[in-house]
């Protein structure tokens, strides 16, 4: 049984893909070809938004978007505890110091209730700080934006966080790797974020290539113009003339080619993965098990799940590795996100940061455990999981 299943897609679409190929070797262009800007396209169709500009990895659209907003050395960037390290990786890498906000109980997103206090607490009370974070802070330091993660497909609460940003005068990046087809009062993720969204096509994703790639969403003019000429060495007008410190990060026409055949079975693919999440959610619902939920304030038509993955809530550590070892003695997969939250990586221990400095955080790291969840998954099988977990008397 596998935790995605790629072979079930590629069976519908290896024909379609293998002439979409066959087209990029034929032209052989496989540097920005014809592709890479029909991708484009039609990802901001889809999107309805402005822009979309491609890139080789979602990590790297983080990074991109950082630097178009002109994120400086020592800027410290507020974003959540709770997510794959590219996040606050992204941060690190450009310099900047990342300021961690706890996750909400129940989506697991940032939660935007603690926001405006983090906010005030690192402007007038920098000594509740951990003492490692306060000696990177240069003289007169400011917060430049706010990193948000929509987690397993869930896009977060925007309105309020675009509110605060627009109030504290922060930038707001979108870290949308995980739930690219979803919506928020029925505005697609890529326009939800006042500035940049980020995506990830890593082959894993809802919609994903046969390798790395991803995407930057957003509205403005001068945002564009600046990200395409990151991705190409920060060229300007001529190949030759370089305006700005960037990267080499330009999706590969391949991998736009195959995109472009799998965006075309993405919205069905989505209702499938909703259907996949309607089921969990019954079986659950009657064990007594929580799942992510949305929030009470929103409506299921109000806000739209991706459902890169399907994650349970388990009540404590124990129940969750009894739970686990079922799955695996039956041989069904099963991810555990993430085990150990940012604040507390190796990577990341000269900020300073302490066991029980994030404790929503920290409890979700012990008690969440995610499903196989692809669109192609049968009731059958579902049920199946069910039953094995069911039998753990929960």
């Amino acid at each position: 049984m596998p935790f995605i299943d790629l072979i079930a897609q590629q069976a519908i679409l290896k024909k379609k893909i293998t002439q979409r190929i066959n087209q990029v070797l034929n032209h052989s262009q496989y540097i920005l070809g014809p592709e890479v800007s029909e991708l484009e396209q039609q990802l901001a169709a889809y999107c309805k938004v402005k822009h979309t500009i491609s890139c080789a990895s979602g990590t790297d659209a983080l990074i991109m978007a950082l630097y178009a907003l002109q994120v400086k050395p020592g800027d410290v960037i507020i974003t959540t505890p709770f997510s794959f390290f590219a996040t606050a990786e992204a941060i690190a890498l450009v310099g900047a110091i990342p300021l961690f906000c706890d996750v909400n109980p129940d989506d697991f997103t940032i939660d935007d209730t603690q926001l405006e206090a983090v906010i005030s607490d690192f402007y007038h009370h920098q000594q509740l700080l951990p003492k490692p974070l306060q000696h990177l802070l240069p003289n007169n330091p400011r917060i430049a934006g706010i990193i948000t993660v929509d987690l397993f497909g869930l896009p977060c609460n925007y309105l309020p966080i675009n509110q605060l940003a627009d109030q504290y005068n922060l930038f707001v990046i979108a870290d949308a790797a995980q739930s690219f087809g979803g919506s928020l009062n029925r505005q697609k993720v890529g326009t939800l974020a006042n500035d940049i969204t980020t995506t990830s096509f890593f082959p894993a994703k809802p919609l994903g290539c046969y390798g790395d790639g991803g995407a930057l969403f957003t509205n403005s003019d001068r945002l564009d113009s600046a990200l395409r000429s990151i991705r190409s060495h920060g060229q300007g007008s001529t190949s030759n003339k370089h305006i700005q410190i960037g990267l080499n990060s330009r999706l590969d026409t391949l991998q736009a080619a195959i995109l472009i055949e799998k965006l075309a079975i993405f919205p069905d693919e989505l209702q499938q993965r909703q259907a996949v999440a309607d089921h969990y959610h019954t079986a659950f619902k009657e064990m007594g098990l929580a799942t992510q939920c949305i929030n009470d304030s929103f409506t299921t038509d109000q806000k739209q799940s991706a459902w890169a993955q399907f994650t349970v809530k388990t009540n404590s550590l124990d129940q969750r590795s009894t739970i686990c070892a079922a799955l695996k003695s039956h041989e069904i997969p099963y991810q555990l996100y993430y085990p150990i939250p940012l604040h507390l990586q190796p990577a990341l221990q000269y900020l300073g940061y302490q066991p029980g400095d994030m404790p929503v955080a920290e409890r979700l790291a012990q008690t969440l455990f995610s499903l196989p969840m692809h669109p192609y998954l049968d009731k059958t099988t579902i049920n199946q999981i069910v039953k094995v977990i069911s039998s753990t008397g929960r």
